[in-house]
Formats: C-alpha cells, sequence, structure tokens
C-alpha cells in the first residue's frame, strides 16, 4: 500500500510541474483523478518516472527535466501534445544530453570562480589595490594581466563590484581585453539563474558581490 500511495505522490508531483511549465506557454493539462491505467494521462507519467527511474535520475531533478522538456516541445511546435511529450523518447534524449552538458558546464564555472577568489586572496590583504596596481604608468593593472593569463575569470570579474569599479578607470585599449559592460551582466545575470553557481558566488565574493538589473 505504501509502494502504491508513494508513486501516486510522484506521479502527482509530475503532474504539477508540467502544468506550472505549461503554464508559461498559456497552455493548459488536467489530470483525471482516477489513476488508471487506460487513462493516457496516467500512462504518460507513469512512463516518464519509468523512463526515469531507468536513467537513474532522482525524482528531486523531474522538475528541471520537465521544464527542459517544455522548452524543447515549444521549439517544435509539440505542446499540444500535452501529456504524450512526457513519453516522446526523442525529447527525453535530447533534454537528458543538454542537462548533462550544462551540469559539467556548472562545475567548470563553480571551479573558475573558486579559483579566481583563492589566487587573489592569497596574493593580497586588499583586493581593490591588489588588482589595479600597475608596474608602470603605461602597464596594464594587474586584473588585467591576471585576466589574460586566466588566473581570474570573467565568471569572476562579472560579479565583482571590485573588478567592475577597477574597469571603469582602464584606458580604451585595455578595457577593450574585456567583455562590454553589457555582456558581463548578462553574464552574472545568466548565472544568477542557476542557485549553486549563485551560492557558490556569494560564498566566494560576500559584500563584493555585485547587484543585477
Amino acid at each position: 500500500m505504501q509502494v502504491v500511495e508513494n508513486r501516486d505522490h510522484l506521479a502527482f508531483s509530475v503532474y504539477q510541474s508540467l502544468k506550472n511549465s505549461l503554464v508559461k506557454y498559456n497552455r493548459s493539462v488536467s489530470l483525471p483523478m482516477n489513476n488508471c491505467n487506460k487513462t493516457y494521462s496516467w500512462r504518460y507519467i507513469n512512463n516518464f518516472i519509468d523512463k526515469m527511474d531507468e536513467l537513474g535520475i532522482n525524482s528531486d531533478n523531474y522538475n528541471n527535466v520537465i521544464e527542459a522538456l517544455t522548452r524543447h516541445a515549444r521549439k517544435r511546435n509539440l505542446l499540444s501534445r500535452g501529456f504524450s511529450i512526457l513519453s516522446n523518447k526523442s525529447l527525453i534524449e535530447i533534454v537528458i544530453k543538454q542537462l548533462e552538458n550544462e551540469e559539467t558546464a556548472n562545475i567548470i564555472i563553480k571551479r573558475e570562480i573558486r579559483k579566481s577568489h583563492e589566487f587573489i586572496i592569497n596574493n593580497c590583504s586588499n583586493k581593490l589595490e591588489f588588482l589595479l596596481t600597475r608596474k608602470s604608468q603605461k602597464a596594464y593593472t594587474n586584473m588585467t594581466l591576471l585576466y589574460e593569463k586566466k588566473f581570474i575569470s570573467e565568471y569572476y570579474i562579472c560579479a565583482s563590484k571590485v573588478c567592475l569599479r577597477i574597469l571603469k578607470t582602464m584606458s580604451e585599449s585595455e578595457r577593450a581585453r574585456y567583455p562590454s559592460s553589457v555582456k558581463l551582466l548578462q553574464l552574472f545575470d545568466d548565472l544568477s539563474n542557476d542557485k549553486d553557481i549563485t551560492a557558490v558566488m556569494k560564498e566566494m565574493l560576500g559584500d563584493d558581490i555585485r547587484k543585477s538589473w
């Protein structure tokens, strides 16, 4: 009995995730409360759960998969199919691959933010003074030299108020070595959409983290 109840609860959570995702595109689905294998909507949901089990995907990640499914279904004009997108094999394969790639990219980004922060704190007691220092009046700042040698990443720079402040002091030729202010802000906003990356930025930067738009 407990297994059945847990399965029903999981199925209903899949339904809620799909419903919430479709609302963003002015679509809706409704779920008959009679859980019967002859009801297609329930069958699609249970097929989805079985597929996630087969792929070893935890139920905590169902919502991410479903949101990605609806995005791709919209691109392929499949949203009108409602529950059936949960059983669309080609869509699921595309989405899982994309999520795996995003996870790999996010690991790299978090590592780069940590590496940048650790390099700075291990080499100075005053971040602004250290990064703003020039070996000569005509030389580039330490920040630019370190950025070009990949000791400091643009993921760190786009989130740091100190780094952004230093960018404003640079000559046109030095500033041109970095992404534009708009691109840095867009990058920061993209990173801020990921809760794990946001947590790392807050942990590393503390009060130095910039505000968004």
